[in-house]
């Protein structure tokens, strides 16, 4: 450490969720002086839940410019689970929904992710009963991993049908524990002078980061076009950056913050279909196009190892950092025939996704699996009006919301796609003779088919089902 920091020209920092509510002035500065590090070039990687791939995606960057560049890549977060504290738990609310267009309606960092699910669910016909295999499937991997906050922890079917928001029960979104991690990049010169000083010890050798990538949609929810995510673009980019395909991976970890966001990443990421990554990953795996067949966060991932908001990454470059038997924290032998793995982040509310690939930097394929390049990512005009209709795109029956007091859970969260071309999001409500009603459960709504007209009342935007 004494050489490290004299030595570190650059410093990636991800800063925590507590720095960034109250405004972080000069963040990496201060981690950077808090470790004795300085004349250092200050950066910073603030992209949420993809911060630590993100920052990764920086350090390369930086390497590829500079030979002699050593960079440390580092954050701590000390969260408590929101299913703990109401206060945190509002924060978070407020920090991700838009003040205008969202929070108004009671849309809550959770029921926005269930939107998602519920959307996913009904596009690639994925049952209730797959996201508990799935979920089942990975929690078996940390019940022997005694790093994860999960470890030996039996899961029950009473706990897989409690919902906070349709389609989610607890176990299937992170958990949150308290962490910090560091990481260290340089380039092949760098590495053999440090080894031979003594600098690093014993036989490790360092692990080729030949492909990066950070893409960015609408920090809105309801701005992202058709709610698309740019994981497929991340991917895309990163792969052709490496010039590295999918059937040239052994191993991957999927940023699942919940499940049904592992389905659609490792859609996204491997260019199949998401029925058929549901099918795979209920056996802790994906299958690629071209029939190879790759593990999938084998420590356990972020729902049952470990998650700490804007650094929870760092979870999979762990267990990334294990299969490669290069984590510092204990002896680990590399998996065996591993060569290349993928390290996949996701941020806000799948707002920014960001990819990393690891290992040998040359294909083993006589020619590279050209991937058909993702659709460019669009906004949604937004906006409701008094009297504008149009129909249900997604909902999630909201069951807990402490940050909500005006509207008595449980409650439907929906999106609605305007007759206009614009998009909102709403509140669904019943007509009764007595005027409207808060509707309380979800049956009865077909997406894409149910129709609604919009009623304003004060800055909530209500869709009334029409009989």
């Amino acid at each position: 450490f004494e050489a490290l920091q004299d030595r570190v020209t650059d410093q990636v920092a991800v800063p925590s969720i507590l720095e960034i509510s109250f405004g972080g002035y000069s963040y990496g500065m201060t981690l950077g002086a808090s470790l004795g590090i300085t004349g250092a070039a200050p950066h910073v990687a603030d992209a949420g839940g993809a911060s630590v791939t993100s920052g990764l995606d920086q350090a390369r960057r930086i390497l590829a410019t500079r030979e002699d560049a050593v960079v440390l890549l580092c954050g701590a977060d000390v969260p408590r689970s929101h299913m703990k504290c109401i206060l945190e738990s509002r924060r978070i609310d407020a920090e991700v929904s838009h003040p205008v267009l969202e929070r108004p309606q009671g849309a809550t960092l959770v029921g926005m992710y269930g939107l998602l699910g519920r959307r996913l669910m009904h596009t690639a016909e994925i049952t209730q009963e797959d996201l508990r295999e799935i979920t089942r499937t990975f929690r078996g991997y940390a019940l022997d991993n005694p790093r994860a906050v999960m470890y030996k922890k039996e899961l029950t079917d009473k706990q897989l049908t409690r919902e906070m928001a349709s389609p989610y029960s607890v176990p299937m979104i992170a958990v949150m524990s308290d962490h910090g991690f560091a990481a260290l990049l340089m380039n092949d010169t760098t590495l053999r002078v440090w080894k031979n000083k003594g600098w690093i010890k014993g036989d490790t050798t360092g692990v080729p980061l030949p492909g990066s990538a950070t893409v960015y949609h609408s920090p809105s929810f309801i701005a992202k076009g058709e709610l698309k995510s740019p994981a497929a673009q991340a991917a895309y980019e990163s792969f052709a950056t490496a010039a590295l395909s999918p059937e040239d991976l052994d191993y991957a970890w999927i940023y699942d913050c919940f499940t049904g966001m592992l389905i659609q990443q490792a859609a996204d990421y491997f260019q199949v279909s998401r029925a058929d990554a549901a099918l795979s990953l209920r056996r802790g795996e994906i299958e690629t196009a071209g029939g190879r067949t790759i593990p999938v966060n084998r420590g356990g991932g972020l729902l049952n190892y470990q998650a700490a908001n804007t650094i929870s990454a760092a979870t999979g470059l762990v267990d990334v950092a294990r299969q490669f038997g290069v984590y510092a924290n204990e002896t680990t032998t590399a998996a065996t025939g591993l060569r290349r793995a993928l390290l996949g982040g996701n941020g806000g509310l799948d707002s920014v996704n960001s990819v990393v690939l690891l290992g040998e930097e040359e294909s083993d394929q006589t020619s590279v699996r050209e991937l058909v390049r993702p659709e460019p990512l669009q906004l949604n005009e937004t906006g409701a009006g008094d009297g504008d209709t149009g129909v249900v795109f997604a909902t999630s029956t909201i069951y807990i919301n402490p940050s909500q007091h005006v509207i008595k859970t449980p409650y439907v969260l929906g999106v609605v796609r305007l007759d206009n071309d614009r998009w909102t999001l709403a509140n669904l409500y019943e007509a009764t003779g007595a005027g409207e009603e808060p509707l309380r459960q979800e049956d009865g709504i077909v997406f894409d088919e149910t129709r609604v007209r919009v009623r304003m009342a004060d800055d909530q935007v209500r869709a009334v089902v029409e009989s």
